[in-house]
């Protein structure tokens, strides 16, 4: 039963690798619109473990700018028997930030939101072979602007991230960086247990995105 146990992580490991390692362009977009992917740095190396953010870039079906975000982790262990398995939580695993060109962090936005949750994933036990990488999808972000007065605003679709007020223009950069951490869940760091917390530098979001206009009236919608 055990050997047949970790057959079966390592088929799901292997579809879920394969899945994420495939071309992000979308070919239902129109010419000259297939997505495009940022990287941020890699996060400095805690036992044995480093990740990054990515960011892919695409329309959505409103013709308006979004964003998918990814968590890429990789585990530095020399052999694939040095396996880690990782605590993720959507709520819990993930702080995030965003700043300006200049460094400053963003403001939240204390008006209304479109109430769409995206979970990408799950709470879940991730697990990564030694001299491995997984990425996992985490949520994707949104440019809205709200009448009456024009607010522009990222909305990631996480509970617990507020929604950020931008500038308008397009006269401005912005970078999201994290803090990521293993959710061990009652249950004490171990050999195979990672329970650290990783930086994951800022990646840079897209520089003129196309927002999403709702009503006159300012009601947000709610949308699925």
């Amino acid at each position: 039963m055990k050997w047949a146990a970790r057959i079966s992580t390592i088929l799901w490991l292997a579809v879920s690798v394969s899945a994420c390692s495939r071309s992000t362009t979308d070919n239902t977009l129109p010419p000259g619109r297939a997505s495009h992917e940022a990287a941020g740095d890699w996060s400095v190396v805690v036992d044995r473990m480093r990740g990054r953010l990515i960011a892919d870039t695409t329309l959505d079906a409103h013709g308006a700018t979004s964003v998918r975000l990814y968590v890429e982790l990789q585990n530095l262990a020399a052999q694939p028997f040095f396996g880690k398995r990782i605590g993720y939580s959507p709520d819990l695993s993930l702080a995030w930030e965003l700043r300006d060109s200049a460094g400053n962090s963003v403001l939240p936005w204390k008006g209304p939101v479109p109430w769409r949750f995206d979970y990408a994933i799950v709470s879940a036990w991730i697990s990564i072979p030694g001299d491995a990488t997984l990425r996992f999808p985490v949520c994707s972000a949104g440019y809205h602007i709200f009448q009456p007065g024009g607010a522009l605003v990222l909305f990631q679709g996480l509970i617990k991230t507020p929604p950020w007020l931008l500038a308008h223009g397009g006269r401005e950069s912005y970078f999201l960086s994290a803090k990521f951490t293993g959710v061990v869940q009652g249950k004490a760091p171990s050999e195979n247990i990672w329970g650290g917390t990783l930086s994951l530098p800022p990646v840079r979001l897209p520089d003129r995105p196309i927002p999403q206009v709702w009503p006159e009236n300012g009601q947000a919608p709610f949308l699925h």
